[in-house]
C-alpha cells in the first residue's frame, strides 16, 4: 500500500498556513495513502510557530518538527525527511499556496499508478511576476546543464519520490541550499528511475512575499556555487 508523507518547510508563513491546512484537511480525508503532513517551521519568528502548533492540535494527521534556526530550503527539507519512517512516499510543496491541493492530489494519483518512479509538477500556468519565471527558466537551464539533467523544470513542484530513494539521497554529501530539488533529480537520474512531469499551475503567493527575493543577487552567487558543488559531489553520487 502506498503511504505519503508530505512536507511543507515554513519559513515566516503565518498568514498562509491556516488557509492551506484547511485544504489539505479535505484531501486527507478522501484521497487514499496520503496520511501525514509534517510541517518544518524553519526558524520562524512571525508567528508561525504557534500557529503550527494550533493546527497541530486541530488535525490528527499534522506533526511539526520545529528548528531553533533557519536551515535553509535544503537544511528544512533534510531534517523533515528524517521525520518520515513508516511511509512509501515522500513529497513536499511550499507553505505559501503557489501549489493547489487540486493539483497534489493530481500527481499523487499518477504516482500511485507508477509508485517506483519520481513524479514531479511542470508549472504552465503562471500567475507570478515575468522576472521571476525568467529566474526560474534560467535557473532550469543552467542546472540541466550544469548536471545533464533532463526534467524541463528542475524547481517544479511537488515533488514525490519513494522513500526509499530520498532517504538514500540524503545519506550521502549534500551541495546545501536552494539546489536540494536538482540534487535529488540528479540521484534518482544516476540509478536510471524515470522522473516523470506533470502539468500544474502556480499561483500568486496568498500573502507575505518570498524570503529570497530580498536577496536576490546573493541567492544567485550562492546557488550557482552549490550547482558547481553538487557536479562535483556527482561521481560518488
Amino acid at each position: 500500500m502506498t503511504r505519503l508523507c508530505l512536507i511543507i518547510p515554513v519559513y515566516n508563513e503565518a498568514g498562509n498556513l491556516a488557509p492551506l491546512a484547511a485544504e489539505l484537511a479535505r484531501a486527507v480525508n478522501t484521497q487514499a495513502g496520503l496520511e501525514r503532513i509534517l510541517w518544518v517551521d524553519n526558524g520562524s519568528s512571525d508567528g508561525s510557530s504557534q500557529e503550527l502548533e494550533a493546527l497541530s492540535a486541530r488535525y490528527p494527521w499534522s506533526r511539526v518538527l520545529r528548528l531553533p534556526e533557519n536551515r535553509g530550503y535544503g537544511g528544512g527539507l533534510r531534517a523533515g525527511v528524517s521525520e518520515t519512517r513508516g511511509f512509501t512516499h515522500i513529497g513536499w510543496i511550499p507553505a505559501d499556496g503557489q501549489i493547489s491541493v487540486k493539483d497534489l492530489l493530481s500527481v499523487w494519483e499518477r504516482c500511485r499508478q507508477n509508485p517506483a518512479e519520481v513524479h514531479k509538477g511542470l508549472r504552465v500556468h503562471r500567475q507570478d511576476s515575468l522576472s521571476q519565471r525568467f529566474v526560474s527558466l534560467a535557473y532550469s537551464w543552467i542546472a540541466r546543464r550544469v548536471l545533464h539533467l533532463t526534467a524541463r523544470d528542475v524547481n517544479g513542484l511537488p515533488k514525490i519520490l519513494p522513500s526509499h530513494l530520498v532517504r538514500a539521497a540524503c545519506e550521502r554529501p549534500a551541495a546545501s541550499g536552494f539546489v536540494f530539488d536538482a540534487e535529488m533529480l540528479l540521484f534518482a537520474q544516476s540509478r536510471h528511475i524515470a522522473v516523470n512531469e506533470h502539468a500544474v499551475g502556480w499561483h500568486a503567493r496568498r500573502s507575505g512575499s518570498s524570503s529570497w527575493s530580498r536577496r536576490r543577487i546573493q541567492t544567485y552567487l550562492e546557488t550557482l556555487r552549490s550547482l558547481l558543488r553538487l557536479r562535483e559531489l556527482r561521481a560518488p553520487i
